[in-house]
């Protein structure tokens, strides 16, 4: 039986995903087309990534808005 590398838990960031991008980029344009889809999916996550809120930002939006909640309550 085929033994599996085991999985290590690795944050994904914006770096390894631009790093992800460029090999995928190269791929596509010495391998073809085929491999298109997978580097406008990896790309569109990418941009995502890059829109996204930091967890500290996020976190500050969450206790705002449950501050707000709680004054209006009283």
């Amino acid at each position: 039986m085929t033994q599996r590398a085991p999985v290590r838990d690795e944050v994904v960031t914006v770096e390894r995903l631009e790093r992800a991008v460029h090999f995928l980029a190269y791929i596509v344009l010495r391998h073809g087309e085929k491999y298109g889809p997978l580097l406008e999916w990896l790309d569109d996550e990418l941009q995502q990534m890059k829109k996204a809120p930091s967890a500290r930002d996020r976190a500050q939006q969450i206790l705002n808005r449950m501050t707000r909640e709680v004054s209006a309550r009283v």
